[in-house]
């Protein structure tokens, strides 16, 4: 199953790689971008993760 991933993520990164770097800029983009697809996870919901995190290690690091 994962050698077929692998494919498909080769593939992605060939196809759509120029267009969108950012998903598919190179292999391991690619592997991340294809999981999010299959687990569902949009990017609103990856960028709100992010956000929130960061936002927490700020507020940490100005409390301490």
């Amino acid at each position: 199953m994962f050698v077929i991933t692998l494919i498909y993520c080769v593939l992605a990164v060939h196809l759509f790689g120029r267009r969108n770097p950012e998903f598919f800029g190179n292999l391991s983009a690619a592997l991340l971008s294809l999981h999010q697809v299959v687990i569902g996870v949009s990017a609103r919901m990856r960028a709100t993760s992010v956000c929130v995190c960061v936002c927490v290690c700020v507020c940490d690091r100005d409390a301490a």
